[in-house]
Protein backbone atom coordinates (compact mmCIF):
# COMPACT_ATOMS: atom_id res chain seq x y z
CA UNK A 1 0.00 0.00 0.00
CA UNK A 2 1.84 3.65 -1.31
CA UNK A 3 1.97 6.30 1.24
CA UNK A 4 -0.61 7.74 -0.92
CA UNK A 5 -3.23 5.40 -0.28
CA UNK A 6 -2.25 5.41 3.32
CA UNK A 7 -3.26 9.53 3.49
CA UNK A 8 -6.40 8.92 1.39
CA UNK A 9 -7.91 6.36 3.70
CA UNK A 10 -7.01 8.35 7.26
CA UNK A 11 -8.29 11.66 5.82
CA UNK A 12 -11.61 9.28 4.47
CA UNK A 13 -12.05 8.37 8.12
CA UNK A 14 -10.70 11.18 10.12
CA UNK A 15 -10.80 14.25 8.16
CA UNK A 16 -13.93 16.19 8.25
CA UNK A 17 -16.73 14.36 6.72
CA UNK A 18 -19.02 15.55 4.14
CA UNK A 19 -22.42 14.89 6.44
CA UNK A 20 -21.88 14.76 10.00
CA UNK A 21 -21.95 11.78 12.14
CA UNK A 22 -22.19 10.31 15.42
CA UNK A 23 -18.59 8.54 15.04
CA UNK A 24 -16.78 10.91 14.05
CA UNK A 25 -18.42 13.74 16.76
CA UNK A 26 -17.86 10.78 19.21
CA UNK A 27 -13.88 10.66 18.33
CA UNK A 28 -13.35 14.22 18.42
CA UNK A 29 -14.84 14.11 22.30
CA UNK A 30 -12.51 11.38 23.14
CA UNK A 31 -10.00 13.17 22.03
CA UNK A 32 -10.23 16.28 23.69
CA UNK A 33 -11.03 14.10 26.97
CA UNK A 34 -7.95 12.33 26.65
CA UNK A 35 -5.86 15.23 26.20
CA UNK A 36 -7.38 16.44 29.49
CA UNK A 37 -7.26 13.49 31.35
CA UNK A 38 -3.07 13.49 30.33
CA UNK A 39 -3.01 17.61 31.11
CA UNK A 40 -4.05 16.45 34.69
CA UNK A 41 -1.40 13.61 35.41
CA UNK A 42 0.92 16.50 33.87
CA UNK A 43 0.49 19.50 36.24
CA UNK A 44 -1.06 18.00 39.05
CA UNK A 45 2.09 15.72 40.33
CA UNK A 46 2.65 14.41 43.69
CA UNK A 47 3.53 17.73 45.92
CA UNK A 48 1.73 20.00 43.79
CA UNK A 49 0.74 23.64 45.30
CA UNK A 50 -2.78 22.86 43.90
CA UNK A 51 -4.35 19.20 44.24
CA UNK A 52 -6.59 17.96 41.12
CA UNK A 53 -9.13 17.70 43.82
CA UNK A 54 -9.55 20.90 45.47
CA UNK A 55 -12.27 23.66 44.19
CA UNK A 56 -9.24 25.55 42.99
CA UNK A 57 -7.93 22.49 40.80
CA UNK A 58 -11.09 21.68 39.43
CA UNK A 59 -12.28 25.03 38.56
CA UNK A 60 -8.66 24.41 35.93
CA UNK A 61 -9.77 21.66 34.48
CA UNK A 62 -13.48 20.82 34.43
CA UNK A 63 -13.54 24.31 31.84
CA UNK A 64 -10.57 22.92 30.45
CA UNK A 65 -12.39 19.23 29.77
CA UNK A 66 -15.74 21.34 28.70
CA UNK A 67 -14.09 23.46 25.87
CA UNK A 68 -12.39 20.83 24.63
CA UNK A 69 -14.46 17.61 24.49
CA UNK A 70 -17.69 18.81 24.49
CA UNK A 71 -17.47 22.36 22.89
CA UNK A 72 -14.70 22.11 20.45
CA UNK A 73 -16.66 19.60 18.66
CA UNK A 74 -19.37 21.28 18.47
CA UNK A 75 -17.60 24.85 16.96
CA UNK A 76 -15.69 22.66 14.76
CA UNK A 77 -18.58 20.92 12.73
CA UNK A 78 -20.08 24.17 12.67
CA UNK A 79 -17.26 25.90 11.01
CA UNK A 80 -17.58 22.91 8.76
CA UNK A 81 -21.36 23.66 8.23
CA UNK A 82 -20.35 27.49 7.22
CA UNK A 83 -18.06 26.17 4.98
CA UNK A 84 -20.08 23.01 2.94
CA UNK A 85 -24.00 24.40 4.16
CA UNK A 86 -25.45 22.32 1.21
CA UNK A 87 -23.79 18.92 2.86
CA UNK A 88 -24.89 19.09 6.41
CA UNK A 89 -28.32 19.39 7.38
CA UNK A 90 -27.96 19.40 11.13
CA UNK A 91 -29.39 21.40 13.11
CA UNK A 92 -28.19 21.01 16.83
CA UNK A 93 -29.67 23.59 18.70
CA UNK A 94 -32.90 22.77 18.18
CA UNK A 95 -36.64 25.22 17.84
CA UNK A 96 -37.18 27.66 20.57
CA UNK A 97 -40.72 26.47 21.65
CA UNK A 98 -41.69 28.50 24.39
CA UNK A 99 -40.97 29.75 28.05
CA UNK A 100 -43.17 26.85 29.55
CA UNK A 101 -41.27 23.78 28.76
CA UNK A 102 -37.96 25.61 29.97
CA UNK A 103 -39.78 26.17 33.18
CA UNK A 104 -41.08 22.82 33.60
CA UNK A 105 -37.33 21.32 32.48
CA UNK A 106 -36.01 23.65 35.25
CA UNK A 107 -38.42 22.48 38.05
CA UNK A 108 -38.01 18.51 36.92
CA UNK A 109 -34.25 18.90 38.09
CA UNK A 110 -35.24 18.67 41.70
CA UNK A 111 -36.95 14.90 40.52
CA UNK A 112 -33.81 14.53 38.96
CA UNK A 113 -31.96 15.40 42.15
CA UNK A 114 -34.13 13.10 44.12
CA UNK A 115 -33.22 10.44 41.78
CA UNK A 116 -29.19 10.56 41.35
CA UNK A 117 -28.48 11.41 45.13
CA UNK A 118 -30.20 8.10 46.07
CA UNK A 119 -28.69 6.00 43.49
CA UNK A 120 -25.05 7.64 44.50
CA UNK A 121 -25.73 6.50 47.90
CA UNK A 122 -27.18 3.09 47.65
CA UNK A 123 -24.53 2.30 44.80
CA UNK A 124 -21.76 3.29 47.21
CA UNK A 125 -22.95 1.06 49.92
CA UNK A 126 -23.68 -2.09 47.68
CA UNK A 127 -20.33 -1.83 46.34
CA UNK A 128 -18.60 -1.75 49.85
CA UNK A 129 -21.07 -4.46 50.91
CA UNK A 130 -19.52 -6.70 48.40
CA UNK A 131 -15.98 -5.60 49.70
CA UNK A 132 -14.51 -3.49 46.83
CA UNK A 133 -12.77 -0.30 47.45
CA UNK A 134 -14.45 3.13 46.04
CA UNK A 135 -13.54 3.89 42.42
CA UNK A 136 -12.86 7.89 42.58
CA UNK A 137 -14.38 10.07 39.64
CA UNK A 138 -11.25 11.63 36.92
CA UNK A 139 -12.55 14.72 37.53
CA UNK A 140 -14.41 15.55 41.05
CA UNK A 141 -13.67 18.21 44.03
CA UNK A 142 -14.00 17.75 47.58
CA UNK A 143 -17.09 20.10 48.70
CA UNK A 144 -15.53 21.51 51.71
CA UNK A 145 -18.68 23.79 52.20
CA UNK A 146 -16.96 27.02 52.17
CA UNK A 147 -17.81 30.59 51.85
CA UNK A 148 -20.35 31.73 49.41
CA UNK A 149 -18.13 32.61 47.02
CA UNK A 150 -16.87 29.41 46.93
CA UNK A 151 -20.19 27.93 46.81
CA UNK A 152 -20.64 30.09 43.64
CA UNK A 153 -17.73 28.91 42.25
CA UNK A 154 -18.53 25.13 43.10
CA UNK A 155 -22.02 25.50 41.36
CA UNK A 156 -20.24 27.41 38.21
CA UNK A 157 -17.72 25.13 37.88
CA UNK A 158 -19.64 21.95 38.52
CA UNK A 159 -22.81 22.47 37.19
CA UNK A 160 -23.21 25.43 34.74
CA UNK A 161 -20.33 24.71 32.39
CA UNK A 162 -20.89 20.93 32.17
CA UNK A 163 -24.38 21.41 32.01
CA UNK A 164 -23.53 23.82 29.32
CA UNK A 165 -21.08 21.57 27.84
CA UNK A 166 -23.36 17.94 27.98
CA UNK A 167 -26.34 19.53 26.53
CA UNK A 168 -25.17 21.60 23.44
CA UNK A 169 -22.76 17.93 22.58
CA UNK A 170 -24.91 14.92 23.67
CA UNK A 171 -28.64 16.19 23.28
CA UNK A 172 -27.20 18.99 20.46
CA UNK A 173 -24.84 17.75 18.38
CA UNK A 174 -24.98 13.77 18.71
CA UNK A 175 -29.10 14.03 19.03
CA UNK A 176 -29.18 15.82 15.96
CA UNK A 177 -27.05 12.93 13.99
CA UNK A 178 -29.92 10.47 14.40
CA UNK A 179 -33.27 9.94 12.46
CA UNK A 180 -36.72 11.15 14.21
CA UNK A 181 -37.11 7.29 13.56
CA UNK A 182 -33.98 6.27 15.36
CA UNK A 183 -34.38 8.52 18.56
CA UNK A 184 -35.47 5.47 21.14
CA UNK A 185 -32.18 3.61 20.68
CA UNK A 186 -30.37 7.57 20.34
CA UNK A 187 -31.87 8.05 23.72
CA UNK A 188 -29.54 4.52 25.16
CA UNK A 189 -26.80 5.42 23.04
CA UNK A 190 -26.52 9.16 24.25
CA UNK A 191 -26.84 7.91 27.36
CA UNK A 192 -24.38 5.53 27.47
CA UNK A 193 -21.85 8.09 25.75
CA UNK A 194 -22.44 10.16 28.94
CA UNK A 195 -22.04 7.92 31.57
CA UNK A 196 -19.15 6.68 30.03
CA UNK A 197 -17.54 9.78 28.76
CA UNK A 198 -18.06 10.73 32.73
CA UNK A 199 -15.25 8.62 34.16
CA UNK A 200 -16.71 8.16 37.54
CA UNK A 201 -18.17 4.44 37.89
CA UNK A 202 -19.93 5.29 41.22
CA UNK A 203 -22.14 7.51 39.42
CA UNK A 204 -22.51 5.58 36.34
CA UNK A 205 -25.68 4.13 36.45
CA UNK A 206 -27.25 7.89 38.06
CA UNK A 207 -25.96 9.71 35.03
CA UNK A 208 -26.71 6.78 32.48
CA UNK A 209 -30.70 7.46 33.84
CA UNK A 210 -29.74 11.60 33.77
CA UNK A 211 -28.53 10.86 29.94
CA UNK A 212 -32.35 8.90 29.84
CA UNK A 213 -34.40 11.78 31.26
CA UNK A 214 -32.21 14.57 29.16
CA UNK A 215 -33.12 13.31 25.85
CA UNK A 216 -36.78 12.88 26.99
CA UNK A 217 -36.40 16.55 27.38
CA UNK A 218 -34.59 17.30 23.88
CA UNK A 219 -37.68 15.33 21.93
CA UNK A 220 -40.13 16.64 23.65
CA UNK A 221 -39.64 20.21 24.06
CA UNK A 222 -37.55 20.05 20.83
CA UNK A 223 -34.41 22.07 21.46
CA UNK A 224 -30.73 21.82 23.82
CA UNK A 225 -31.84 24.50 26.63
CA UNK A 226 -34.19 22.36 28.06
CA UNK A 227 -31.83 19.63 29.07
CA UNK A 228 -29.43 22.60 30.15
CA UNK A 229 -32.38 24.06 32.37
CA UNK A 230 -32.67 20.76 33.93
CA UNK A 231 -29.27 20.03 35.32
CA UNK A 232 -29.28 23.65 36.49
CA UNK A 233 -32.09 22.76 38.39
CA UNK A 234 -30.65 19.63 39.77
CA UNK A 235 -27.40 21.47 40.90
CA UNK A 236 -29.41 24.14 42.70
CA UNK A 237 -31.30 20.87 44.31
CA UNK A 238 -28.44 19.70 45.23
CA UNK A 239 -27.39 23.16 46.68
CA UNK A 240 -30.62 23.95 48.12
CA UNK A 241 -32.00 20.22 49.60
CA UNK A 242 -28.87 18.77 49.57
CA UNK A 243 -29.28 18.72 53.77
CA UNK A 244 -32.16 16.82 53.78
CA UNK A 245 -31.14 14.31 51.31
CA UNK A 246 -27.22 14.30 51.69
CA UNK A 247 -24.85 12.67 48.99
CA UNK A 248 -22.11 9.98 50.70
CA UNK A 249 -19.00 11.36 50.40
CA UNK A 250 -16.98 9.17 49.11
CA UNK A 251 -13.77 10.44 50.08
CA UNK A 252 -14.69 9.76 53.55
CA UNK A 253 -15.81 6.14 53.98
CA UNK A 254 -13.73 3.13 53.45
CA UNK A 255 -16.23 0.23 54.23
CA UNK A 256 -19.82 0.06 54.01
CA UNK A 257 -20.51 0.01 58.09
CA UNK A 258 -19.03 3.83 57.58
CA UNK A 259 -22.09 4.99 55.57
CA UNK A 260 -24.91 6.02 58.34
CA UNK A 261 -28.20 4.58 58.29
CA UNK A 262 -29.80 7.93 58.10
CA UNK A 263 -28.69 8.30 54.39
CA UNK A 264 -31.12 5.27 53.85
CA UNK A 265 -34.16 6.58 55.30
CA UNK A 266 -33.84 9.81 53.14
CA UNK A 267 -32.69 7.85 49.67
CA UNK A 268 -35.17 5.43 49.82
CA UNK A 269 -38.20 8.37 49.99
CA UNK A 270 -36.13 10.42 47.49
CA UNK A 271 -36.22 8.36 45.15
CA UNK A 272 -39.85 7.81 44.98
CA UNK A 273 -40.32 11.38 45.47
CA UNK A 274 -38.41 11.46 42.80
CA UNK A 275 -39.62 9.00 40.19
CA UNK A 276 -43.29 10.92 41.27
CA UNK A 277 -42.35 13.84 39.85
CA UNK A 278 -40.56 13.09 36.53
CA UNK A 279 -43.26 11.37 36.08
CA UNK A 280 -45.85 14.05 36.75
CA UNK A 281 -43.28 16.12 34.47
CA UNK A 282 -42.96 13.52 31.76
CA UNK A 283 -47.04 13.55 31.11
CA UNK A 284 -46.92 17.66 30.77
CA UNK A 285 -44.09 17.15 28.83
CA UNK A 286 -46.33 14.87 26.48
CA UNK A 287 -49.06 16.79 26.26
CA UNK A 288 -47.00 19.65 24.74
CA UNK A 289 -45.35 17.39 22.50
CA UNK A 290 -48.81 15.97 21.35
CA UNK A 291 -50.00 19.75 20.65
CA UNK A 292 -47.00 20.43 18.89
CA UNK A 293 -46.73 18.17 16.75
CA UNK A 294 -50.15 18.64 15.42
CA UNK A 295 -49.70 22.41 14.60
CA UNK A 296 -46.45 21.20 12.83
CA UNK A 297 -48.28 18.54 10.61
CA UNK A 298 -50.94 21.41 9.78
CA UNK A 299 -48.03 23.39 8.83
CA UNK A 300 -45.60 20.93 6.96
CA UNK A 301 -42.90 19.06 8.35
CA UNK A 302 -39.36 19.30 7.18
CA UNK A 303 -37.91 16.03 5.15
CA UNK A 304 -35.85 14.69 7.67
CA UNK A 305 -32.23 13.82 5.48
CA UNK A 306 -30.40 13.38 8.39
CA UNK A 307 -28.00 10.36 7.54
CA UNK A 308 -28.92 6.39 8.92
CA UNK A 309 -27.84 5.43 12.06
CA UNK A 310 -25.02 2.66 10.70
CA UNK A 311 -23.20 6.14 9.07
CA UNK A 312 -21.44 6.28 12.81
CA UNK A 313 -20.35 3.19 12.61
CA UNK A 314 -16.80 3.56 10.99
CA UNK A 315 -13.01 3.88 11.95
CA UNK A 316 -13.23 6.88 14.01
CA UNK A 317 -16.08 5.61 16.23
CA UNK A 318 -13.77 2.47 16.52
CA UNK A 319 -10.95 4.69 17.96
CA UNK A 320 -12.78 6.98 20.12
CA UNK A 321 -14.34 3.58 21.93
CA UNK A 322 -10.30 2.37 22.37
CA UNK A 323 -9.58 5.97 23.94
CA UNK A 324 -12.78 5.51 26.03
CA UNK A 325 -11.90 1.91 27.01
CA UNK A 326 -8.22 3.08 28.03
CA UNK A 327 -9.09 5.89 30.15
CA UNK A 328 -11.39 3.50 32.13
CA UNK A 329 -8.90 0.84 32.84
CA UNK A 330 -6.44 4.33 34.00
CA UNK A 331 -9.44 5.48 35.99
CA UNK A 332 -10.39 2.27 37.91
CA UNK A 333 -6.46 1.10 38.25
CA UNK A 334 -6.23 4.84 39.68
Amino acid sequence: MTLKKIFRILKNHFGFPVTINWGYSLFLCSLGLLIVFLLKDIFFVEGSPISPTSLTGYSLTEPLLVALALLMPVATLFIEKKRKPANVIVDSIGTFTGIGPLLLSLISGVGLMFIRVPMHNLFSWAWLRIGRTLIFPAFFFVNDQGSKSEVVLGYLTGTVIPALGFSLFFTGLLWACFRKEDHKIATLMISLFMAVFSLNFIDFLGIFVTGIWLCFLRDRTKNVWAPFFSLLGCGLSELLLGRFVKAVDITMVQVYSDIDSTFFYSSLPAFLVGVILLAFFAKTLNDFKMSYDTDISINGEVRDETPSIFSGVNLSMICAIIIFLILWIMVIKG
